[in-house]
């Protein structure tokens, strides 16, 4: 009995992680609700970009997109990785969103795959969400 109680309690965390990851407010931001089946396609101008400080040494960089179902934030990634890519994105410019569409902190906001301004595409994740900046997405730079 001691031995199964014992297995119990080892194999729980293993098994809660297995069945929905984290639990809120716990692990790397918003990249844990990345879901290919929500994955959409929109375009738009960028009315802004902001620098959200989520307490893990680095600010998630995050675009404002004005779309025709209106505003939505498009996160990109840690500023340490955004600020080294080539493809830059300012006020203004016009730009086509393929992501995650998801609800991040009760508002409806876009976990970038990739970003096109003009003929340049900034890859931020792989079709299955995995973040270029982890060594296990598309691999940094424009496509």
């Amino acid at each position: 009995m001691k031995k199964l109680s014992l297995l119990a309690l080892l194999l729980a965390p293993a098994l809660a992680l297995a069945q929905g990851g984290p639990p809120p407010g716990k692990g790397p931001g918003a990249m844990r609700l990345f879901d290919a089946a929500t994955v959409v396609t929109v375009t738009g101008t960028v009315t802004g970009e902001t620098r959200v400080d989520r307490g893990m040494g680095h600010s998630g960089v995050h675009l404002l997109v004005k779309t025709a179902d209106g505003e939505i934030p498009v996160h990109l990634g840690p500023d340490s990785w955004v600020d080294k890519q080539t493809v830059k994105f300012a006020k203004g410019d016009d730009v086509t969103v393929k992501g995650s569409k998801i609800t991040f902190e009760a508002k409806p906001a876009i976990l970038a795959v990739t970003v096109t301004k003009g003929g340049a595409t900034l890859v931020v994740r792989d079709a299955q969400g995995n973040p270029a900046w982890s060594g296990q997405g598309p691999g940094p730079g424009p496509k």
